[in-house]
């Protein structure tokens, strides 16, 4: 009897709605095997795993700040000559990133 009102009590066996240590750690081992097998996981920062999509995300994002960067500066000087080849470059990156969130949504 006491067995089982230890075993139904909320400070041992975790409170209602809330999962328990054993159970978080077992979907946390879950999680990390499906972005083994995924091959989402590198070691390519700081010697530890990383997430590969991140990775590749933010080097997207800086490279692409970098180029803007740079048309702005071509923009910015008095030759009108730079503006027929960096307007559609300023246009097409624009575009990406404004593209890829409307086709994100279209995916779901």
């Amino acid at each position: 009897m006491v067995e089982e009102n230890i075993q139904r009590s909320p400070s041992i066996r975790g409170i209602a709605g809330v999962p328990e240590l054993q159970e978080l750690k077992e979907r946390l081992t879950l999680l990390e095997h499906i972005d083994e097998v995924n091959n989402n996981l590198e070691s390519c920062c700081f010697a530890r795993k990383t997430d590969k999509r991140l990775v590749i995300l933010l080097s997207q994002i800086f490279v692409s700040f970098l180029v803007m960067l740079f048309i702005f500066y071509k923009l910015s000087s008095n030759d009108t000559s730079a503006n027929e080849i960096y307007m559609p470059m300023l246009s097409s990156i624009i575009s990406y990133w404004f593209g890829r969130g409307a086709s994100d949504v279209n995916k779901n």
